[in-house]
């Protein structure tokens, strides 16, 4: 993170304590345990479209791509005046943050406002859903020129992207937990599969989290809140 540039030494009362992630391929992510500050922060409520809007967005698609950004949250740099509250110790030494943190509750928000410069006039054709890019279009000349102006941007702004999950010119791509075609949305099949190895629930709050999976595809479920109905009540 250092060679990075992501965090650098520095001087500051404010000492935050760190916390390491693990992810899905076997790293770690290293996150900011920000409670403190988050207590302390005004919100900021931007962030990326409802997935019902993106979904719409979806219905007339030809061709797509998706890209995913590496790290993303440390492409976002940080205001000068604001490093010094996300200060932490390692090994006896102070740093401090110079981009945006994982463990902020304005991480989001700050990656979508920096997406909307670089996108700018782009929006019909890039949806992007936090770290998740999805282009789209209607056919595969005008899929080329979009994903080359994207590329193109993506260049000019040194924004770093995760190659390993890019999915160029697909006819049908996993993208904000369903599958999308040019023929419509359906259910992811991975998400199906965990519904259906769930354990059987018995506490109130493994109920929550049943129901919470099962809504999440609940428009491919005819009469869902009549058959949740005696787990609701």
């Amino acid at each position: 993170m250092l060679n990075y540039g992501v965090i650098e030494r520095a001087t500051t009362p404010f000492i935050n304590p760190l916390v390491v992630v693990p992810k899905k391929d076997g790293s770690v992510r290293v996150c900011l345990d920000a409670r403190q500050i988050n207590d302390r922060m005004q919100e900021d409520h931007d962030g990326p479209e409802e997935i019902d809007q993106v979904l719409r967005r979806c219905q007339s698609i030809g061709v797509m791509s998706s890209l995913d950004l590496r790290a993303s949250f440390w492409q976002v740099p940080l205001a000068k005046e604001s490093r010094k509250y996300t200060g932490f110790s390692h090994q006896g030494y102070t740093y401090q943050y110079t981009a945006v943190p994982f463990g902020l509750k304005i991480s989001s928000a700050a990656l979508n406002r920096a997406a909307e410069v670089i996108l700018r006039d782009m929006h019909e054709s890039v949806i992007p859903f936090v770290d998740d890019w999805l282009v789209v279009s209607p056919n595969m000349e005008q899929h080329l020129s979009d994903l080359d102006e994207l590329l193109s941007r993506i260049t000019k702004e040194n924004v770093t992207v995760n190659f390993n999950k890019f999915e160029p010119l697909r006819k049908e791509i996993r993208f904000v937990g369903f599958i999308l075609t040019p023929e419509g949305i359906r259910a992811d099949e991975k998400k199906t599969e965990a519904i259906q190895s769930f354990p059987a629930p018995r506490t109130p709050t493994q109920v929550k989290a049943f129901l919470g999976l099962v809504n999440f595809n609940s428009r491919f479920t005819a009469q869902l809140a009549e058959a949740a109905g005696p787990l609701i009540t």
